[in-house]
């Protein structure tokens, strides 16, 4: 996915974004920060399997909380 917005130096490596993943499954990234994630995951198989398994690891631990 490419986004004419983005320049070279906009794009973020895999280290990078697995870093942001938390960030990116409870919405707490600025816009410009997001929109390179997702970039970067549309272009990325492994990075998107990581992303669901921390979307699955926070929906268990979410799940979780609302419980208490």
């Amino acid at each position: 996915m490419e986004n004419p917005r983005l320049t070279e130096d906009d794009r973020l490596s895999c280290e990078q974004v697995r870093d942001l993943m938390f960030l990116v499954v409870t919405n707490d990234l600025d816009e410009k920060s997001a929109e390179q994630a997702f970039v970067h995951l549309a272009g990325c198989p492994a990075c998107r399997q990581v992303m669901a398994e921390h979307v699955k690891l926070a929906a268990a631990l979410f799940g979780t909380l609302r419980k208490e």
